[in-house]
């Protein structure tokens, strides 16, 4: 089995915490975690593993080590599908769609471990998860945008009226008056 990134190098087998055995690439740091291997360790799993929101990590841009070269199964050959993880990591995941291997590139699954997520591979890929990330995507556009507008000032002052507005007893009322649509008369 070689590497898919380096196709000239053997994967050699690795045992990473919490004890899932991966096949790792010796030149670039990579992981391929056959489907088989990750579900027998998620069976030894008492429970699921809480996801942390940490926000972004600290020093650590793995997208940019993230090749966006496609890259070949080292099990079956069929090209990688890739996958963003989101939830405060940039980074992609790599996965077969035939064989449900996934290849992770250095970093990228103690990144997920210290998020919590790394027993949640499976739901990566979902199309529930990849459509939660997508709107992850637009709001953090969204924000840069109002930002870009506003200034951040203004931003803030109308982020504190909106969560004054929603907190009021009479928050309906207000959102009314400020719509247009209240008439005293």
């Amino acid at each position: 089995m070689y590497s898919p990134i380096h196709n000239n190098i053997k994967l050699q087998p690795k045992t990473v915490p919490p004890g899932i055995e991966v096949m790792s690439c010796p030149e670039s740091g990579g992981q391929w975690i056959s489907s088989a291997a990750y579900w027998k360790w998620r069976e030894t799993l008492a429970e699921p593993i809480p996801n942390l929101d940490l926000g972004r990590p600290e020093g650590q841009d793995l997208a940019r080590e993230d090749s966006a070269a496609g890259k070949r199964c080292p099990v079956d050959g069929a090209f990688l599908i890739r996958h963003r993880v989101g939830h405060g990591l940039d980074f992609y995941l790599d996965r077969c769609g035939m064989c449900g291997g996934v290849w992770l590139d250095a970093g990228e699954w103690e990144a997920l471990q210290a998020r919590g997520l790394h027993d949640d591979l499976h739901l990566i890929f979902s199309s529930a998860w990849q459509a939660e990330v997508r709107r992850q995507q637009r709001s953090e556009a969204d924000e840069r945008l109002l930002l870009k507008r506003l200034g951040e000032a203004d931003l803030n002052k109308t982020k504190a009226i909106r969560r004054w507005i929603e907190s009021h007893p009479e928050a309906n009322l207000i959102q009314t008056i400020l719509d247009g649509d209240f008439d005293s008369n």
